[in-house]
């Protein structure tokens, strides 16, 4: 008996630890795709909706499990959510009467019910009075016996492709293990995608697609592509990173023409700049890239700024840069800014696309925590810690998370891994305590900033606030 129990707490513990490392190794490997997958399905949903009734539905209810009811089928169709548009609000009186009718309903199905679990009462008395039992409805209204058949039914559907003669030390099976924990997982993120959605501006997730989308044109494809994008958001925010793997991913050339670089040409711009497209065009594909180009069409020159001459470019980008660009040229002009309102109205008439780069998310900040500790430290921290980290630090901008990475794990840090295990505190304690002043994520009011100057340059957002409005108009006519 010591022995079997024995055996059976190893068991325990082993199931246990297997359900562990089985969440810990889908969280890292799975939930990013996870939640881009899930992500994908919402708005393709939303997109179909669109396209059919040229509004959205509402996004389903919290209370309800959220888009788990666009997974079963529950949501409006098309039909129902055209006639909601269209009915008029129920006054009190009204929904106090289907109130009322509702309650009359059920009050009749009770009775109806009742009436009948009467008759067949007086139906089994009769056959017992004659000495005849009614064995299928004990069996049918006897709660353990259902029990019983329904676990007998699930347990010929689990176990009929298993064989135990195989499993001769009665070890967990993983399948089912994996299958549990992928359900509960996605569940999880499911409810973090939904709250992302309600909330979701962009996610780093759609800049990379558009990017992708924009430099279509840039590769062999000879399709439609901008002659000029400009990339914003706050400092750190990863636009530089995202040009130069754009610039890797094409294997363009990459000629930087920041002011602190075309300051040193101020003589003869236009020889210059005759140069410079020759190469592009030449050499392509190419990106010409301005870092933080606002300073380019400043409304006042900064002193600090004044020795490289910010503003020497601006006159020469419409004639001698995108005028020359020919549609089948792979060239694009690609400009950062992290302080666009500091720029005259110039800035937007020179970029054909802008995008705004958002706030990090849990999927973007999870990938990235992954890939700078694989880089850095692979064994350094618990498989657990990456998805702890992403949770805490997801406000913080992606560059600042790759500082803390970097200064937390230097080479003396490094070196004292294996006798002092690193805390994932450490990463945390280089914004508090290490930086002076305390680093924190970008304030709400300046990402407000950030989107209203975006929403003012970007004309689907303009028309989009314009029909809105109307909307709201015809509504309260009504």
């Amino acid at each position: 008996m010591y022995r079997n129990e024995q055996k059976r707490r190893k068991l325990d513990e082993e199931f246990e630890q297997l359900i562990m490392d089985e969440r810990t190794r889908l969280l890292q490997l799975r939930s990013p795709w996870i939640m881009e997958d899930i992500s994908d399905h919402i708005r393709g949903w939303f997109a179909e909706f669109y396209a059919a009734t040229g509004n959205f539905h509402p996004y389903p209810d919290p209370v309800k499990n959220g888009t788990v009811l666009v997974v079963i089928d529950e949501t409006m169709d098309v039909g129902a959510f055209q006639e909601s548009l269209t009915k008029k609000p129920l006054t009190s009186e009204e929904k106090k009467k289907i109130k009322d009718k509702k309650k009359a309903e059920k009050r009749k199905m009770k009775e109806k019910l009742k009436n009948q679990k009467m008759k067949d009462a007086k139906r089994r008395k009769k056959l017992k009075d004659a000495g005849i039992i009614d064995v299928a409805y004990s069996i049918a209204s006897s709660k353990p016996i259902v029990n019983i058949e329904d676990t007998m039914k699930q347990f010929s559907i689990d176990w009929r492709n298993v064989d135990e003669y195989l499993n001769k030390n009665h070890g967990p099976i993983k399948a089912w293990v994996t299958e549990q924990e992928l359900d509960v997982i996605h569940h999880e993120l499911r409810e973090l995608v939904d709250e992302y959605m309600r909330t979701v501006g962009p996610a780093k997730g759609d800049i990379k697609m558009v990017v992708q989308e924009s430099m279509l044109g840039m590769s062999e494809f000879d399709i439609a592509k901008p002659k000029s994008i400009l990339l914003v958001g706050p400092v750190n925010s990863g636009k530089k990173l995202l040009c130069n793997i754009i610039a890797s991913e094409l294997d363009a050339v990459f000629i930087n023409l920041s002011p602190e670089k075309v300051c040193n040409f101020s003589q003869d711009m236009d020889m210059f700049l005759h140069i410079v497209m020759k190469v592009a065009r030449e050499f392509q594909p190419t990106i010409l890239y301005i870092e933080e180009a606002h300073r380019v069409f400043h409304k006042k020159i900064p002193p600090e700024e004044k020795d490289i001459l910010p503003t020497l470019l601006a006159p020469y980008i419409q004639k001698k840069i995108l005028k020359p660009i020919k549609k089948s040229d792979k060239i694009v002009l690609l400009g950062t800014t992290s302080l666009p309102w500091m720029a005259k109205p110039l800035l937007k008439r020179n970029f054909q696309k802008i995008l705004l780069i958002p706030k990090c998310d849990y999927g973007t900040c999870f990938l990235l925590w992954l890939d700078l500790m694989t880089e850095n430290a692979p064994e350094a921290l618990e498989n657990y810690a990456y998805s702890a980290l992403a949770k805490i630090m997801k406000a913080y901008n992606s560059g600042d998370l790759a500082n803390s990475v970097a200064n937390t794990l230097s080479v003396s840090r490094k070196m004292r891994l294996k006798a002092e295990a690193l805390d994932p505190m450490e990463f945390l304690e280089y914004f508090l305590t290490e930086m002076d002043p305390p680093l924190f994520p970008p304030e709400d009011k300046l990402m407000d900033k950030f989107n209203k100057w975006f929403g003012a340059s970007n004309k689907f957002e303009k028309m989009r606030n314009a029909a809105m409005a109307a909307k709201m108009a015809k509504q309260k006519k009504k």
